[in-house]
Parts: C-alpha cells; sequence; structure tokens
C-alpha cells in the first residue's frame, strides 16, 4: 500500500524486463501489487503481475491524483489489471497518464468474465496514450469488460495511439444512462476485438472520435454510437 505522496517506484535499468515483481496468482493472497492512497505517484520500467483482484489499484476516494504510469508490463490479474475507484462524497481521480505499457493475459484470456485492462470510474482528465493491449478476453459466455473503459461520470479523458489486440471489447467511453462520460477524445488507435464493440460511446456527449482503425468479425457495429454521441 502506497499512502504518501511523491512516491516514485521505478526500475534501475529502464527496460521493464529487468525488474519483476508478481503475487502468488488470482488464487493467491496477494490482492495487488501497487494500492495507492497518495497524490502524484509514479510507476516506471517494471513488470507486474499474477495477483488476485488488480494489479494496481487508483484510490481516488484517497486523493490519489496525477499518478503516472510508464513504461510498465502489467499482466494476469484475478480482476482488472488497472482499476481507479472514487467515492462520491470523499473524492476523485485527476489527470493520471499511463504512457508506453503493456497490459496482457499472457495465457491468451483471462481467469474469468470479471476482467478488463483498464476500469476507470469517475476519473477526470486522464490519458492513455501509446500502450499495447492484449487478450483481454473472458475464457466463458460472459464478456470481459473493456480493453480500456472510463465511465461512472467521468470527464475529459484522452485515449490515443494505442493498439489493442485480441480482446473481447475495445475502447469504452459511459456505460448506460446514468453512469455515462463528458467530453474526451479517442483518436488514432488501433482496436481488433472478437466479440463485441472495438468503440463504444453508451452516454458520452461531446467526445470527439477521429482516425481510429477497427477491426471486428462477430459484432455489427466497429463503433456503437450509444445514448448520447456528438
Amino acid at each position: 500500500m502506497v499512502k504518501g505522496n511523491n512516491v516514485t517506484i521505478r526500475g534501475k535499468t529502464g527496460n521493464r524486463d529487468d525488474v519483476w515483481i508478481m503475487g502468488g496468482g488470482p488464487q493467491g493472497r496477494t490482492t495487488h501489487v501497487f494500492l495507492v492512497q497518495g497524490a502524484n505517484f509514479v510507476a516506471r520500467d517494471m513488470t507486474l503481475g499474477f495477483v488476485k483482484h488488480h494489479v494496481i489499484h487508483v484510490q481516488g476516494e484517497n486523493g490519489t491524483d496525477s499518478p503516472l504510469f510508464h513504461n510498465l508490463r502489467i499482466s494476469n490479474a484475478g480482476q482488472q489489471l488497472l482499476k481507479v475507484t472514487r467515492s462520491p462524497e470523499r473524492g476523485v481521480s485527476h489527470n493520471g497518464i499511463v504512457t508506453d505499457s503493456l497490459f496482457e493475459f499472457t495465457d491468451g484470456v483471462g481467469y474469468q468474465y470479471y476482467t478488463g485492462g483498464i476500469d476507470a470510474h469517475a476519473t477526470i482528465g486522464w490519458v492513455v496514450r501509446g500502450n499495447i493491449f492484449r487478450n483481454i478476453r473472458s475464457p466463458d459466455e460472459g464478456l470481459a469488460e473493456h480493453a480500456t473503459h472510463f465511465w461512472s461520470n467521468a470527464a475529459n479523458t484522452v485515449v490515443e495511439r494505442n493498439i489493442i489486440f485480441n480482446s473481447d471489447r475495445g475502447i469504452g467511453f459511459g456505460l448506460g444512462k446514468q453512469r455515462g462520460h463528458d467530453g474526451g477524445v479517442i483518436k488514432n488507435n488501433f482496436v481488433h476485438v472478437t466479440r463485441d464493440v472495438g468503440i463504444g460511446l453508451e452516454s458520452s456527449p461531446n467526445t470527439y472520435v477521429a482516425h481510429n482503425t477497427v477491426v471486428t468479425f462477430n459484432y455489427p457495429n466497429a463503433i456503437l454510437e450509444g445514448i448520447a454521441f456528438n
């Protein structure tokens, strides 16, 4: 658990394959690699994974503004690989940055349907740029969550220049009328999905979507224009 502000944890060489921090797998006792409760946390240049819940859990309800995740390999969690939570009474996370990282399930599929890449609630101003998401898939009939999903009244998210490959669902802003998203940008991404929509906007007004490539074989719409799309 990281409670202090301005904490940086990084690999010495800059090569993420040189430093590994691993738990005991989805049935083990390690629930997270990093449970973050402080502002301006930085994690970079490492390989992280094999945990019961989330590899990284950012708690917006505890003041975790402006985290930076760079050049990480994040893999094999029992639930979502990167989770961001919030509290209506205590707060949300602002201005997170996720760049140049790899999110994946190394066996080609997740451990259950309740899994995903980035799952972020009520964030404001987060940026997801230049990452690779691979094999964000459910092993059964229930769909996995998106490779990257910002919802529950999130706003002004930028998702650009990412590659999503072999995943159930791609990029999602909002989910239903009551748990939407506002504003933001989705551009210059490559999305390959196997079971559902490539880019979904379910109640996400004022969102700019441009110059994306979506490949899907088993869903009628590459891009789903949800309840509100401008």
